[in-house]
């Protein structure tokens, strides 16, 4: 266990056993929270994170405008000691924009690496709302 605490899986590998997530692992599920969600419940939960899937469709230029806000906003865990975002904007096959978020992040068990493709996260809103 870590001084960062555990909580249920729940990026990539949500099952029937409640898998436990420790470690940089733990604070991969936390970066993606506070990157996919704007404001939580309870008290600081007004602009708590900033939900990424607002880059769909942004010019690149736009899009890196947005990667030291992001970054902050991670910061806002004090358990990140330092953050760093690189946001890439793609075509797919199809010709539409996508951004790929790419995250160093330290923590005070050592650095860590995250990539958080936007479409991604965003495909998997649409299917569970089906």
């Amino acid at each position: 266990m870590t001084d960062f605490g555990y909580d249920i899986k729940c990026v990539s590998d949500a099952d029937d056993i409640f898998t436990i997530a420790t470690g940089s692992e733990l604070m991969f599920q936390c970066a993606v929270h506070r990157l996919t969600t704007d404001s939580v419940l309870g008290p600081g939960g007004d602009n708590w994170g900033f939900d990424c899937r607002k880059l769909l469709g942004m010019p690149e230029l736009d899009v890196a405008l947005f990667q030291p806000m992001l970054a902050g906003v991670l910061l806002r865990d004090t358990r990140f000691k330092s953050a760093d975002i690189k946001i890439r904007v793609t075509s797919g096959a199809d010709g539409v924009a996508t951004s790929v978020i790419y995250g160093t992040c330290i923590t005070s068990e050592g650095p860590f690496s995250f990539v958080l493709p936007v479409a991604d996260v965003s495909n998997a809103t649409f299917e569970a709302q089906l």
